[in-house]
């Protein structure tokens, strides 16, 4: 798991901010929707996420925003993914949890640093 993500589950648990719901940890989650462990099991059990990816996002389409696991064991950065529910097929979205986060962030903000939604 990245560091900048299990920073974020340390420090805010869960996040929600104007549309995007990041999915996270805790005791305060106001719903299942939002458990990261859940989330990514039912993904993985009905959506057809790949076993190797841990999802933190549901773009409300039916497409999750994910790590793959695998990476760590080569050491390479963790980069994020966009995993398309329709042809299954993963496409990389940002180097880094922080980079997808800022960029969402800019582009709410009327900033053009946002590749797809």
């Amino acid at each position: 798991m990245p560091d900048d993500y299990k920073r974020y589950l340390r420090d805010f648990g869960w996040v929600a901010f104007d549309s995007f719901e990041f999915w996270g940890l805790g005791d305060d989650l106001p719903h299942r929707s939002l458990d990261t462990v859940a989330m990514t099991l039912q993904e993985r059990r009905l959506g057809g996420l790949p076993d190797d990816m841990v999802g933190f996002y549901n773009d409300g389409a039916g497409n999750i925003e994910c790590f793959d696991t695998r990476v760590s064991a080569t050491d390479q950065p963790y980069g994020v993914f966009c995993f398309f529910h329709e042809n299954r097929r993963l496409y990389r979205d940002a180097d880094s949890f922080t980079d997808y986060v800022m960029e969402r962030l800019d582009a709410m903000s009327g900033g053009s640093r946002l590749n797809h939604s």
